[in-house]
């Protein structure tokens, strides 16, 4: 309290010393907020990783080199996803033809459909012959548990090759598939 001319007290608003207080308070605060941050960090993880990022770091001139043997085989690959539907079972077609365009109707193709920004929600599937002859066409029957962004990846086998494919589709809310081609 400040004593005034008059005699009479003036109350000081903050009762306590001012710097060492302020001080006492700067680091809680400062606590405070980086116990927040820390809360908010773990409890919105999606448990998304990259695993073994280093070593596919240093293999990449490995995957730079596939790659120029992939091109060199001048498969061509569409892929059409607008048969999926979110919460129920859908259909998911590729055609698959060589560097002549005659349907590649041998083939054995490996997929996954991966939602990239939630873990556990991944699916393999193998894709089977549309028709007795295949023509190039092959299907798999998915079902998919949400809407969003999806990444379709395919390893395709045929006459000794192999030939990876990689696309990114979005399944919009709803009854609606994700269209051809996959970007909508």
């Amino acid at each position: 309290m400040e004593t005034l001319e008059n005699g009479l007290t003036k109350k000081r608003w903050w009762p306590f010393e001012s710097w060492p207080t302020a001080i006492v308070l700067f680091f809680v605060v400062v606590v405070g907020v980086n116990l927040l941050f820390i809360w908010v960090g773990r409890s919105t993880w999606t448990g998304v990783v990259t695993e073994q990022a280093y070593d596919k770091g240093v293999a990449f001139n490995r995957v730079l080199d596939a790659q120029k043997g992939q091109d060199a085989l001048g498969w061509r690959v569409a892929l059409n996803s607008a048969g999926l539907r979110v919460g129920a079972a859908g259909r998911l077609i590729v055609d698959v033809r060589d560097r002549e365009g005659k349907p590649l109707s041998d083939a054995r193709i490996e997929g996954e459909l991966i939602r990239p920004v939630t873990q556990g929600m991944d699916r393999a599937f193998l894709m089977s012959a549309v028709g007795e002859g295949g023509g190039g066409g092959y299907q798999a029957e998915l079902t998919v548990p949400l809407h969003g962004w999806w990444e379709v990846r395919l390893r395709i086998e045929a006459n000794g090759s192999q030939y990876r494919y990689v696309q990114r589709i979005r399944l919009p809310d709803g009854q609606g598939g994700g269209g051809r081609d996959g970007l909508q």
